[in-house]
């Protein structure tokens, strides 16, 4: 619901425009969240993956360049998502909010 709030949706390959398609990407990976934040070259994705191996589900966080029509996910930076601190400080560090956001981040960061 966090992520929700700060702007992320869920991810649905029609809902961008332009289209923008994912090539690379593993079969036991899907792309389950993204941000294209206003006047920001960057886009954001949460991506799930499975293994049959291990029980639980990996989540990674990557970052592409949105002026692209295609992504390429072996391109792209690729964090492993380890806990949702781990998430929260990604999102924070990297301004991957919308503007409100954005905002009280960059206040906490200031009085600190």
């Amino acid at each position: 619901m966090l992520i929700r709030k700060i702007g992320w949706s869920e991810y649905t390959g029609s809902l961008w425009r332009p289209p923008i398609s994912i090539k690379n990407i593993l079969d036991t990976e899907n792309v389950i969240y993204y941000i294209q934040p206003l006047n920001s070259e960057k886009t954001f994705l949460i991506s799930e993956s499975s293994n049959k191996q291990n029980k639980f589900k990996q989540y990674k966080f990557i970052i592409v360049n949105s002026n692209k029509s295609q992504i390429d996910i072996l391109k792209s930076i690729n964090i492993l998502i380890k806990s949702n601190l781990d998430l929260m400080r990604l999102i924070v560090d990297f301004e991957a909010c919308n503007e409100e956001y954005k905002r009280h981040f960059k206040l906490n960061k200031i009085l600190k």
